[in-house]
């Protein structure tokens, strides 16, 4: 423990003498992955047309009985691969896998911009930015029906089960068959016995490392992958995420979802399914995902609310889906963040314009609580850190910065 301890410490100290000045923005390669999938989906009945005009369509779809079925399809996933920027590089590729929430795609972790643009004045809210200059890979995918990625049925198809599923199977692809082309060595090699494979790592300095870091829905998709396929990561980061207080679901209706292609037909097709919603109530948005106007650049948000993806009914109705089988056999470091702010996790009912969001400190607060999924991670390798003065979307509050940094030397910490 003091050990840990220790080398975090320093790690942190080795951070902060080293910072850098803002270097050119990342080389970034647009990557597109072919999978085969079959999971079982939540069988959604008699979904409602939207989640405004009929509230008693919604409360019966949200409250049908639990049941599954499999569902089966090839599915293509858009993703951007961005390199290290040049500096000493260790000589196996540490990777993370960035996976969005819900409305979001992969700009979310570069400041809601393509991450190789021209240096903004949001670039320290740039986990892509910062991870490049830390000597990490970045591959940030557009879920499925998110962005570039496949858009199929949003109520049969898009839910949890499918994502989870399509995540492993990618994942899998990076590790056992290098399909990056970045020379990530495998910590399975068929044939290998177990002095060969030690002389392996110790040529090629040790297996690579992929590391999950998700935001939100994307960070319920972790846990997730932490109890089903315990071996897919190294560790994970979970942000946008922690114990529920209340009932979130009158704060998130005051966003007011509708059909995308009818609220917004300039930007998206008028052949999208309607079961793919955007948010039509920019004050409703604003109070659900965001926290005090002084904790954000309203430029910011306003880019949010005009470039705002879409939510599709089956995330909606599987949110909560990763609570029914929870990691407790995963013994890899695990972060988990959130900002003190969140109305979703911690307000009474799930938005700022129903009542304060405040969330409680400690092992019993909301996210103090998460603890408890991973009850097999050593307490030296499990950590939580509440971003001050920030929303849901915290990593673009003002204070996204703080987190970014001690996310990375948390990372260094532990050997990530």
């Amino acid at each position: 423990m003091a050990r840990a301890a220790f080398l975090f410490l320093l790690a942190l100290c080795s951070s902060v003498q080293s910072q850098e000045p803002w270097t050119p923005t990342p080389r970034c390669d647009d990557v597109h992955f072919t999978l085969s999938a079959t999971a079982a989906n939540r069988v959604a009945a008699n979904p409602p047309k939207d989640l405004i005009s009929d509230p008693e369509a919604i409360d019966a779809f949200f409250r049908q009985p639990v049941a599954y079925r499999n569902v089966s399809g090839t599915f293509t996933l858009h993703a951007q691969l961005c390199r290290p920027v040049p500096r000493p590089r260790p000589r196996t590729p540490k990777l993370q896998l960035l996976v969005h929430g819900s409305t979001y795609n992969h700009t979310y972790w570069s400041s809601l911009q393509e991450p190789s643009r021209p240096p903004s004045d949001h670039e320290a809210l740039s986990w892509v930015g910062a991870a490049t200059r830390r000597g990490y890979w970045t591959l940030a995918v557009d879920r499925l029906g998110q962005g570039r990625s496949s858009k199929p049925d949003p109520v049969a198809l898009v839910q949890d089960p499918l994502q989870t599923q399509l995540l492993h199977l990618l994942a899998r692809r990076i590790r056992d068959d290098d399909v990056l082309g970045i020379g990530f060595p495998s910590p399975r090699q068929e044939g290998k016995g177990k002095q060969q494979q030690q002389q392996l790592n110790d040529d090629d300095g040790g297996p690579g490392k992929l590391i999950y870091v998700g935001h939100s829905f994307g960070s319920g998709l972790g846990v997730h992958l932490a109890a089903a396929h315990p071996d897919d990561f190294d560790g994970l980061v979970l942000t946008g995420i922690a114990t529920v207080r209340g009932n979130p679901q009158p704060g998130s209706l005051l966003a007011r979802w509708a059909p995308a292609a009818q609220a917004f037909p300039d930007r998206f097709p008028v052949n999208l399914p309607p079961g793919y919603l955007v948010s039509t109530n920019k004050t409703g948005r604003r109070a659900l995902y965001w926290g005090a106007p002084s904790g954000f650049d309203d430029g910011l948000f306003e880019r949010d609310w005009a470039g705002q993806g879409t939510n599709p009914l089956g995330e909606v109705l599987t949110t909560g889906e990763y609570l029914a089988g929870l990691p407790t056999e995963f013994t890899k470091p695990v972060l988990i963040a959130d900002g003190a702010e969140d109305a979703i996790f911690c307000s009474e009912l799930g938005s700022r314009a129903l009542g304060p969001a405040r969330c409680a400190v400690g092992g019993e607060g909301e996210i103090g609580k998460t603890r408890d999924w991973f009850p097999a991670v050593p307490r030296d390798l499990f950590a939580t850190y509440l971003q001050p003065d920030a929303g849901h979307d915290h990593v673009l509050h003002k204070t996204g910065d703080q987190l970014i940094r001690y996310a990375h030397d948390w990372m260094a910490s532990v050997g990530l």
